[in-house]
């Protein structure tokens, strides 16, 4: 009887233990099954996201005949389960985006005002824009002619843009004449794109400015759909972006090797497009990208206190922090590119 009650005992143990262990593996399971679902709504939210990307067709051409303001015209031409668009922000680019990130010169002009001065062609007339009303919380383009804020645009209209010269910084000598050679003739745009329930859409385009009539499509039509060999051709413009990623995960490589604490930006014109073209990447780089997106909004939020009058002049250590993980995600999706 002792016997047996002390091998009762045992099973009875080793039930328990058994029990035990089941247990922690269900959890084990149902912890994994849950974050594979939440990849996969992740996943799904954000191939929606590029489904619902906005279509532009950009015009530009004098405002009259022989005047030398321009009309920038921007069509929202979808897709149509977008319907509208809340809010749309165009904004005119640098000649290249590192202007006044590097270190100022004795004497010089300080990098806020390097910042400051638009380095192209064209800005918006200050003022005007699409609605421009101060009452309704429309202001127009700011003081400086780099941005317009507009109350956005249902799909199938178009919003007018006024713009007109850029002189030379304050600071230099340098006659109009020759100033406008050296900016050239192609004006360099990003447009921020707002629908309520949806994360921001960043587009950016180039459209030459000399001729009667100048259109881009935004973003570019990656194949023309009557095409013949439309599968070769979209096989090539999908390897096309995946270089032109890795040579921008390069870039931003280097620049932070140069200069891991400076007050500088990362350049994600490739990576804001590969929201709009995700046939072109693995599920794993675009998770990534998904990761390096939301680290970089808070960068750049950190960056641009630093501009407020009496801000540091410093990232902070979680800013800091920040910036070594998007690093750490770019090096990755270059060494997966370059492999």
């Amino acid at each position: 009887m002792v016997i047996a009650a002390f091998v009762v005992s045992i099973v009875s143990a080793l039930g328990v233990v058994g029990a035990v262990w089941y247990a922690r593996r269900s959890d084990r399971s149902a912890a994994k099954s849950a974050a594979a679902a939440a990849a996969t709504a992740a996943l799904d939210l954000h191939r929606r996201h590029a489904e619902l990307t906005p279509c532009f067709r950009v015009t530009c051409q004098a405002s009259n005949p022989g005047s030398k303001t321009l009309r920038l015209g921007v069509f929202l031409a979808g897709p149509p389960d977008l319907e509208r668009l809340d809010a749309l922000t165009v904004t005119i680019r640098d000649d290249h985006p590192w202007r006044g990130q590097g270190t100022p010169l004795a004497g010089g002009p300080t990098p806020e005002q390097v910042a400051k001065q638009i380095w192209g062609p064209y800005q918006f007339i200050p003022g005007t824009g699409p609605g421009a009303d101060s009452t309704r919380g429309i202001p127009g383009a700011d003081p400086t002619g780099r941005t317009t804020p507009t109350g956005g645009m249902p799909v199938g209209e178009e919003l007018p843009f006024f713009l007109d010269r850029t002189r030379p910084p304050s600071w230099s000598q340098q006659p109009q004449e020759f100033w406008q050679q050296e900016r050239g003739n192609v004006l360099r745009l990003r447009l921020e794109c707002h629908r309520e329930g949806w994360d921001p859409w960043t587009l950016t385009c180039e459209i030459a400015t000399a001729g009667d009539l100048n259109t881009v499509e935004v973003p570019s039509p990656s194949v023309l759909s009557a095409a013949p060999d439309t599968e070769h051709a979209v096989l090539r413009e999908n390897d096309r972006r995946r270089k032109a990623l890795h040579a921008e995960c390069r870039v931003n490589i280097k620049l932070y090797d140069e200069q891991p604490q400076g007050l500088w930006s990362f350049q994600t014109d490739m990576l804001l497009e590969c929201s709009a073209h995700t046939e072109a990447f693995s599920p794993e780089l675009l998770e990534r990208i998904i990761r390096i997106r939301t680290a970089n909004q808070q960068l750049e939020a950190a960056l641009g206190r630093l501009h407020e009058p009496g801000g540091k002049r410093e990232l902070e250590d979680k800013d800091l922090k920040l910036r070594r993980q998007v690093i750490g995600e770019l090096m990755e999706i270059e060494r997966q590119l370059r492999d």
